[in-house]
């Protein structure tokens, strides 16, 4: 029964991502996908929470020193997401996102943040990035202090974007693999969540949930969520 009713479903559902329309939280692909709108729609949700819930019960820290006992290195960059300008002129503000990503791993983290402050920032580093890190940053203002932090627990490596975005000196001083996770990011939130605010959180979870299990089964994993989640 289980399998007969969830399994192309909700596989579909995970290999690709739902999109929705403004104003409109059911995915626009339903019609192509064959499903009936409450079944598509609770499963678009269970994603989200299965998602939310791994984040929460797998609370991530990066960084650090590798099996060798060699630092490893992470970017960290900040990224303005989706502002809109309608046609009569009224604006929308987008949301600033804070993120880290290790270089060789993948494994990464991005947070919604208020503004990109170093009263903000600097105690994200310093909760979720390991000491003995080697953290790469561009030269923005609020990253100035990362070598003090903790009483220099961090190596800071900057790249200047305004005149490279490799160091001429060093081609491992850049910011290219968090870019590429920028750009990961924004294409599929783009094309899920649209114009929506409210889903934006929502959506922002299962890309790291996704980024998080990328080489493992997806499938597997978000069954094994919904069995948690609905056990009774």
């Amino acid at each position: 029964m289980w399998s007969a009713y969830f399994g192309k479903r909700w596989f579909v559902l995970l290999q690709k991502p739902a999109t929705v329309e403004e104003n409109d939280h059911y995915p626009r692909s339903r019609s192509n996908l064959g499903l009936e709108v409450p079944l598509l729609s609770t499963g678009a949700i269970s994603v989200e929470k299965c998602a939310r819930r791994y984040l929460q019960e797998h609370p991530v820290e990066i960084g650090g020193f590798d099996e060798n006992g060699q630092p490893i290195t992470v970017e960290i960059d900040e990224s303005y997401f989706f502002p809109r300008k309608y046609n009569r002129g009224a604006y929308r503000p987008g949301r600033w996102i804070f993120g880290a990503v290790e270089r060789n791993s993948g494994k990464l983290f991005v947070i919604p943040v208020a503004a990109k402050s170093e009263e903000i920032l600097l105690p994200i580093i310093s909760r979720m990035i390991l000491p003995g890190s080697i953290i790469v940053s561009d030269g923005w203002r609020a990253y100035t202090n990362i070598g003090r932090l903790e009483g220099g627990v961090y190596e800071h490596r900057v790249v200047i974007h305004q005149q490279n975005f490799v160091d001429p000196d060093d081609d491992s001083v850049h910011t290219q693999t968090i870019e590429s996770v920028w750009m990961r990011a924004k294409k599929k939130l783009r094309r899920q969540c649209g114009t929506s605010r409210d889903l934006f959180e929502s959506y922002l979870d299962e890309f790291q949930w996704r980024e998080r299990i990328k080489n493992r089964d997806r499938f597997v994993e978000f069954l094994i969520c919904l069995q948690e989640q609905f056990v009774v």
